[in-house]
């Protein structure tokens, strides 16, 4: 499993969670690394 796809797990289990800030960290450092990757748009909301 690639790096973003485990980051992008971990993330959704937090936002799940309600740790959005913690979440929204991770979703930030996903988009920064693959900032053309279509399937992360919209989760760093």
């Amino acid at each position: 499993m690639d790096t973003n796809e485990t980051l992008l797990k971990e993330a959704l289990a937090l936002h799940s969670a309600g740790r959005i800030r913690q979440a929204k960290d991770i979703y930030t450092q996903i988009l920064a690394s693959d900032p053309q990757n279509v399937d992360y748009f919209g989760y760093d909301r």
